[in-house]
This record gives C-alpha cells, sequence and structure tokens, in this order.
C-alpha cells in the first residue's frame, strides 16, 4: 500500500480517509500523529469509524486527534475548530 498524501507544509501531509490498516504503513514513514477529521460513516457504513481508525494508529505508536464537523459547517466555524484540534495536537505530534 502507498499512502496517498499531499505535503502541504514542512512537517503537515493532508490524505484522503486512511483505513486502519494505513496506520503501521503512515508511522514506518516516519508519521508521529494522525488527525481525523471525517465523520463516522459520511460515506456510508462500510467506511471504518473514528475509533478504529484511533485503535489502529495507537497500536502502531501515532497519537490521534479526532475533529468532527459536518461537510456542511460554514468556513469560519470550521476554521475555527481546525484550531482547536491543532491546539490538542501541539506537544504531540
Amino acid at each position: 500500500m502507498s499512502l496517498p498524501l499531499s505535503q502541504i507544509a514542512a512537517d503537515v501531509c493532508v490524505a484522503p480517509q486512511l483505513t486502519p490498516e494505513a496506520m503501521a504503513e503512515a508511522a514506518q514513514a516516519g508519521f508521529r500523529s494522525v488527525v481525523n477529521n471525517r465523520p463516522d460513516f459520511e460515506h456510508g457504513p462500510d467506511q471504518p469509524t473514528s475509533a478504529e481508525i484511533e485503535a489502529a494508529a495507537r497500536a502502531a505508536g501515532l497519537n490521534t486527534v479526532t475533529c468532527r464537523w459536518p461537510v456542511a459547517t460554514s468556513r469560519p466555524r470550521k476554521w475555527r475548530s481546525v484550531r482547536s484540534c491543532s491546539r490538542s495536537c501541539r506537544g504531540r505530534c
């Protein structure tokens, strides 16, 4: 498996929703943390839950932060949520 990453800053990459199985590969690639901002079952019942992703990330030795907001959230509110999640990751990511 190859992680579908896009680097947006020196120490930040983004990706489409990763599976629980991708967490070990992320850790092997040198990542220390995963921020999950997808709501559970956003595209149906076959998607992994945040709990499944978090458990796999922790098993791989990664820190996790879960920040959920509805897709239709207004932009200013969404970015406040992103800032809040970023703050909760400081010192662990």
